[in-house]
């Protein structure tokens, strides 16, 4: 009534459209007791008028206020009284650790985290009265999703006036502005705004957390035990001064003693069952009863050798590979492309359990996510989809989400640390790891050194404690798992230094109680890098080939050099797998033009294998077919088994794949695969159990299994998000601020998720692998094509295309080795061969005749790399005719030119003389010649003697360099016909003959 009264003329005229009054009324009792209590009432009222604005031309603004100035002061007074009505009680008593964006959204939408004061902004903001939280989650809604997430953020602003800590929008957008390189000013500006914590509180933020991790440390007991994983981590230095800032991360993981206990240790009340701890034998005493060159070469083949159980399991994963081929031959067809064809993950089969798990798994697919949310507020269209911040609970499909709400579901899903706080269980909860950073070089020796010496001394502290605390285990208790093993962890380079300095101490201390290394440490060289070790070498032998496969499909050079020689296995295996899933699908399709449609896996094998007979570019396929099965073997090796990985199947693939390594020059990864295999022959039950269970792998925050090397790779990249590429100033605090924290916040890669669930997508967990419809996009139909192209598995003699425009082919039906490009030498279809001869006479000159010598020279045992290219032979050529002919100083000025192929030229001539009958007096002396480039000097005046003297000298040396290299690429049918009888080619005979691969 007072409302319309003061503005009752204006309604009237018209000007006036509404009169407003908002009154707020608070009732509260100030004092007195029973019925003589008095009540303290108070009224705000603020009345405004709103007109009709007809120039708007938004139709938003229909309304305006009609006197601005005195409607800006009632609402002030109004608002006074909503901050203390409302604001106020919107605050939360107590904070849960930090959310992510689609975690804050969904806490909003439940019952417990609704806030009075987002219903009164998003009732302001949309003019709706119901409120739907259900809806805001769904992906379909995101103009609604948009406005209620800018009303918890507007609240968050709003609540920042009244506590004096930062909200959950101001938290999360911090944590995801520490993995920017953000400017100072940028910063301060958003702090300004309120829209994230102030420079303050970010620095006081790091230092309480630097620390709390401090004070905590490594709390471990003297029968735990303690693997420490590192890597190196460099920073690009900008500037005049450019180069690199080198760190190194470890991961210190804690395996405990109730983990031991539950792995079979410390069984101090059943002496007689307890896991041996005594070695088998050492290896300096194994070899000191070898003698004969009979024994040694058995001893050799016995341990890294390839045996009959490692071709097995090849010829398992071969056959596997051509049986899922026929089986999905009908959805494979090209002509089936009116709908993506879901297969399961054929990357994955290796062998018959295998390939039911992956056929299981694409039936019925994996088990769903939960959420954190109630079922009562759980959109059942992004249900299990979500990547959460928190370890998830796996639930059956179908059935709903349970649980009391957010809250209780954090902490069911986390970790309590010593505070009572909750802590994601994420890849270091599941691990039991602590991160480090620490400012030094692992390139350099002493670094590697310090490192050693720094795991022995921490299982020497073990030890002690344990002996002064031993009075509170039974009498009879196991020793510490410390005094059997000292475990680290890394890459190749570490490992293989580490190795040499093990040998140093050897030779000095003899592992006495002066060394500081006792026999019991071992260093463990990752599987990770090994993977990617052997990709390479893959790349090297069969570079041509896979030039012109993948080129099918990446159309440039660079392009084609990510797939041949990567950083990363990823860049290869993702479509590695649809190039052999072609190869398989192209043999079963041609196979069955000639037998049917029934075909078993070793007809379509013999098919391959007739084919390698007739045409050596199909002997390069082949082998090519199985370099890149020992390949999936050992990456396999990673996820098999219960969340430890297979070291069986690891240890198959590294003898495989060490021929390779053989002939392609991998010095350290030869050392390092003979000290492994030399180390396992030797452990004692103890020592393996602990490898195969605690060392080989780690469990990645979804409980994969992951290789060691690559758990730290990942903690590499943690540190990498939050401290970027770039050395700047401070940067060590923000690693020791880094390590401090990234173990303390679950999912800290994947923080930054989207808001909306995703109701149509797949899994994170992928169970299947989809084949495009579109032939112009998928790798598999591009390498279909190609090898169709190419005729490698049909019935006509294959052929390569030529350079230049137009489908013009040369049919490769001789004798030579031809591939896109030229003509390769054919000894490259026996490099296994050679290389298994080769890693022989390694093992017996390096293991067993010279055990512990640590500087490993090409004259010693030859691991040269093999001309296995068209560049490379070329070159080779070129380099043979400067040595054999030239006659100018420049061209022996490169390195590739030393010392011993000039003097070995400088013989070359002498014995050409003599056998034309001349003698060899005036050639060159070469007791007083030491340098490179007097030698050079008297090859020149030598040789220019000659070629006067006897002017068809030069023409005889071409002529023979030239008939050299050119019968090097011919290759006949009838060694082909002896090559493919070995075991790699024929594979195993106890496995072809199973009925699973001969049944129709």
């Amino acid at each position: 009534l007072c409302v319309y009264e003061q503005h009752k003329d204006g309604l009237k005229k018209g000007d006036i459209a509404q009169a407003v009054a908002l009154t707020i009324n608070t009732v509260e009792i100030r004092s007195g007791d029973g019925n003589n209590r008095y009540y303290h009432r108070d009224t705000v009222t603020s009345m405004f008028a709103l007109r009709k604005d007809r120039d708007a031309k938004d139709k938003n603004r229909l309304l305006n206020f009609a006197n601005p100035a005195q409607a800006f002061i009632e609402m002030q007074a109004f608002g006074a009284a909503l901050h203390a009505t409302v604001l106020k009680p919107s605050l939360e008593a107590e904070l849960l650790p930090i959310l992510s964006p689609r975690e804050l959204l969904e806490l909003r939408c439940s019952m417990e985290g609704r806030r009075v004061l987002d219903a009164l902004l998003y009732g302001m903001a949309t003019g709706e009265v119901e409120f739907d939280g259900e809806k805001f989650l769904r992906r379909d809604v995101q103009d609604d999703q948009r406005q209620f997430c800018s009303t918890i953020a507007a609240a968050d602003l709003l609540l920042q006036n009244v506590r004096d800590k930062p909200g959950y929008f101001q938290l999360l957008l911090f944590t995801l502005m520490e993995k920017q390189r953000l400017t100072r000013n940028f910063s301060d500006l958003l702090s300004a705004f309120r829209l994230a914590p102030s420079r303050a509180y970010a620095h006081s933020d790091q230092i309480q957390k630097v620390l709390d991790n401090s004070k905590h440390g490594l709390k471990i007991g003297p029968r735990d035990l303690v693997i420490l994983l590192f890597d190196n981590v460099g920073f690009k230095v900008l500037g005049r001064q450019a180069g690199y800032d080198q760190y190194t991360i470890f991961n210190v993981v804690i395996i405990t003693e109730a983990q031991l206990k539950s792995a079979g240790f410390y069984r101090d009340d059943d002496a007689s069952n307890r896991i041996s701890r005594k070695r088998r034998h050492t290896w300096r005493d194994r070899i000191k009863n070898v003698s004969t060159d009979e024994e040694k070469t058995q001893l050799a083949r016995q341990v890294f050798g390839i045996n009959a159980t490692d071709y097995e399991i090849l010829s398992t994963c071969v056959l596997e590979d051509i049986l899922f081929a026929i089986d999905y031959g009908e959805e494979l067809v090209a002509g089936n492309r009116s709908s993506i064809t879901k297969l399961p993950r054929f990357d994955r089969i290796v062998n018959e359990l295998t390939r039911d798990i992956m056929d299981r798994l694409s039936a019925v697919g994996d088990s769903a996510t939960s959420s954190t949310l109630a079922a009562s507020t759980q959109s059942q269209a992004s249900a299990g989809i979500i990547p959460r911040n928190y370890l998830p609970r796996d639930v059956d499909d179908g059935l709903e989400i349970a649980g009391p709400g957010l809250l209780n579901s954090v902490r069911d899903n986390g970790l309590e640390d010593d505070s009572g706080a909750v802590v994601g269980e994420n890849r270091y909860g599941r691990n039991g790891t602590k991160l480090q950073v620490e400012k030094i070089d692992l390139s350099a020796k002493s670094s590697v050194d310090a490192i050693m010496q720094y795991s022995v001394t921490f299982a020497e502290n073990q030890l002690a404690e344990w002996r002064r605390t031993k009075h509170k285990y039974p009498a009879d208790a196991e020793e510490p798992i410390a005094s059997t093993i000292i475990g680290l962890g890394c890459d190749g380079q570490p490992a293989a230094q580490a190795q040499r300095i093990l040998f140093d101490e050897y030779e000095v201390y003899r592992y006495g109680n002066d060394s500081a290394y006792p026999e019991h440490l071992f260093v463990s060289p990752g599987g990770f890098h090994m993977v990617l070790k052997l990709l390479n070498v893959n790349g090297e032998i069969f570079e041509d080939i896979l030039r012109e496969i993948v080129g099918a499909w990446r159309n440039s050079t660079d392009k084609v050099n990510f797939f041949i020689w990567p950083n990363d296995p990823n860049q290869r295996k993702l479509e590695e797998k649809w190039f052999q899933l072609a190869s398989n699908h192209v043999a079963v399709q041609h196979l069955r033009k000639t037998k049917g449609d029934k075909v078993t896996a070793v007809e379509v094998d013999d098919f391959m294998l007739e084919r390698a007979r007739q045409y050596p570019l199909c002997a390069l396929f082949l082998l090519e077919n199985r370099a890149s099965k020992i390949v999936k073997l050992m990456i396999n090796s990673e996820r098999m088994g219960d969340q430890t990985g297979c070291v069986k199947h690891f240890f198959s693939a590294m003898r495989l794949a060490m021929p390779l390594f053989a002939v392609t020059h991998k010095t350290d990864y030869m050392m390092l695969c003979t000290e492994l295999l030399i180390w396992y022959d030797c452990a004692s039950d103890a020592e393996r159990l602990i490898y195969e269970r605690f060392i080989f792998t780690r469990l990645t925050a979804n409980g994969k299994s992951c290789f060691h090397d690559l758990f730290v790779e990942l903690s590499v990249m943690d540190t990498r998000q939050v401290c970027g590429r770039v050395s700047v100033k401070g940067l060590e605090t923000k690693l020791k601020h880094a390590a401090a924290t990234i173990p303390t916040v679950s999912g800290r890669d994947s923080s930054a998720q989207t808001l909306r669930g995703n109701a149509g997508g797949t899994s994170r967990h992928r169970t299947c692998v989809n084949l495009s419809n579109d032939p112009m996009y998928c790798q598999f139909y591009s390498a279909v094509e190609k090898l169709e192209a190419m005729r490698i598995w049909s019935d006509e003699p294959p052929r390569i295309k030529r350079k230049g425009r137009g489908d013009h082919y040369d049919i490769c039906d001789g004798e030579i080795l031809s591939v896109p490009g030229g003509e390769l030498d054919a000894s490259i279809l026996e490099s296994h061969k050679i290389g298994v001869d080769r890693t022989q006479e390694y093992g017996i000159y390096y293991c067993i005749d010279n055990y512990g010598k640590s500087t490993r020279t090409q004259a010693e045992v030859d691991l040269s790399k093999r001309d296995m290219t068209v560049d490379s032979i070329k070159q080779s050529m070129e380099r043979a005719m400067i040595l054999g002919t030239s006659v100018k100083s420049r061209d022996f000025q490169p390195k590739w030119c030393t010392i011993a192929l000039i003097k070995k030229e400088i013989d070359s001539h002498c014995q050409d003389l003599q056998v034309m009958g001349k003698d060899p007096t005036e050639a060159p002396s070469l007791q007083k010649v030491s340098s490179k480039h007097d030698m050079i000097s008297a090859l020149i005046k030598f040789r220019k003697k000659i070629f006067d003297d006897h002017p068809g000298v030069r023409q005889d040396i071409e002529t023979r360099i030239s008939e050299k290299f050119e019968k090097a690429r011919q290759t006949t049918k009838k060694s082909r016909v002896e090559l493919l009888k070995s075991t790699l080619f024929r594979l195993s005979d106890s496995v072809r003959s199973l009925d699973r691969y001969n049944a129709k």
